[in-house]
């Protein structure tokens, strides 16, 4: 379903890496939202290493919602 959302959403396409990338992944830093049981958003995510002393940084690779459901605070609660 993340492939299709990413479809209808965003003009570029990714390739298989990406989204086997996101299979592996945490689900605290990928997460998804449903209505009437559809993926409607998602927000997908990777933990980049630190650069010297302190801690990870959290990089968001793709964030959307479907057109249909943007103006309802989705993408709010995704982040």
């Amino acid at each position: 379903q993340l492939r299709k959302l990413n479809v209808a959403t965003f003009p570029v396409r990714y390739n298989e890496k990406f989204y086997q990338g996101v299979l592996t992944t945490p689900s605290e830093i990928t997460s998804y939202a449903y209505m009437n049981g559809f993926v409607v958003g998602a927000i997908c995510c990777r933990l980049e290493p630190a650069t010297g002393p302190g801690p990870k940084k959290l990089y968001i690779m793709t964030i959307g919602v479907l057109a249909a459901y943007r103006r309802r605070r989705i993408g709010r609660k995704l982040l």
